[in-house]
């Protein structure tokens, strides 16, 4: 199940997430959504993301090219913070946000559940 929950009240309402004074854009948010996912589909593992892609609603706390994730399982969970280049374009922080959760995933994998890789 592939869930876009890029509207807050989506967050909110599909994935229970609480949005406090640390925004959308952080760990906090990561985890509730990937926490929620979870609990909603009842599957093995769970991988949220949330961040700014740009090009404008960065700030100098939360620059453009921002992105938290998280990998939650029943077992246990992770998160991820990375920063990209914010000159590139909307669609190159998209991929390399895409590269980064899924290279992530994989040493995730490889670490907590070795033998079933």
């Amino acid at each position: 199940l592939n869930l876009v929950t890029y509207a807050n009240e989506a967050k909110e309402s599909m994935l229970g997430v609480t949005i406090d004074e640390d925004g959308v854009v952080s760990e906090t948010c990561a985890y509730q959504m990937a926490k929620g996912l979870l609990s909603l589909t009842n599957s093995d593992i769970a991988v949220s993301t949330t961040g700014i892609a740009g090009p404008t609603g960065g700030t100098p706390a939360k620059p453009v090219g921002l992105m938290y994730s998280c990998i939650f399982t029943k077992k246990c969970f992770k998160i991820y913070c990375i920063q990209v280049d914010p000159m590139l374009s909307r669609v190159q922080i998209k991929e390399a946000f895409v590269q980064q959760v899924l290279e992530n995933l994989y040493s995730f994998l490889r670490v907590n559940y070795p033998d079933e890789i």
